[in-house]
C-alpha cells in the first residue's frame, strides 16, 4: 500500500515520511503527479515542487 505525506503530499511506501521527518502519511490520496525534471516543468513551476519526486494531487485526512 503507498501512503502520501500530509505536508507535503510526496507518496511513499511508509506512513513516515523521510522527507518531512513526521508521521504523517495517509492512505486516503488520490491523483499521481511525478515530476522528473523540475526546472523544465511547467506543472512543476504551477504546483510550487522543486525535487523530483512522486506526488499526490489530493491528500485526505
Amino acid at each position: 500500500m503507498k501512503y502520501a505525506c500530509k505536508e507535503c503530499r510526496r507518496v511513499m511506501a511508509d506512513k513516515d515520511c523521510y522527507y518531512c521527518k513526521k508521521e504523517s502519511g495517509t492512505s486516503d490520496w488520490g491523483g499521481l503527479l511525478i515530476i522528473i525534471d523540475p526546472t523544465n516543468s511547467v506543472i512543476a513551476k504551477k504546483t510550487g515542487y522543486t525535487s523530483v519526486g512522486k506526488y499526490a494531487l489530493t491528500v485526505r485526512s
